[in-house]
């Protein structure tokens, strides 16, 4: 079945999305320090994983500590 219509191709694409392990694969296989993974053929590009909150809220920490130029 081939999706006709821009909702019907959005709710595909949606739900593939949503296979079991599709996104747990892919974020295995991101290096360490790194948010985004190699091009994965399954997904057809690659996919962003952000840091978790602790290391997120961490960081703009260390932003906002750092002294801004007058």
């Amino acid at each position: 079945m081939i999706p006709c219509t821009r909702e019907a191709t959005l709710v595909h694409m949606i739900d593939n999305l949503a296979a079991p392990g599709s996104f747990d694969r892919v974020e295995k296989g991101v290096p360490a320090g790194e948010q985004w993974s190699a091009y994965d053929k399954a997904i057809g590009g690659g996919a962003f994983f952000a840091a978790p909150p602790d290391e997120a809220a961490s960081r703009l920490d260390a932003s906002l500590r750092r002294p801004r130029p007058r």
